[in-house]
């Protein structure tokens, strides 16, 4: 589980840097930009381009890493 003010701090982290979101079932979310999600109580609310979007609870998420650069 994450604590979620290590999410508040790279959501704050200036200049922002994308990051990358790692959950328990091996799935993960590339956040690029710091005005899509929301750090709430227990869980992660992240939007998507197309109005999609996803509530993550803190207990999943297993790590948050750098976004891999693409060649």
């Amino acid at each position: 589980m994450i604590d979620p003010a290590d999410l508040l701090e790279l959501k704050d982290k200036e200049p922002f840097e994308p990051f990358r979101i790692n959950l328990a079932d091996g799935k993960y979310y590339d956040v690029t930009n710091p005005a899509l999600f929301v750090v709430m109580e227990t869980k992660l609310f992240l939007a998507f381009p197309g109005g999609r979007w996803t509530m993550i609870s803190f207990q999943n998420i297993t790590s948050v890493d750098d976004v891999p650069m693409t060649a």
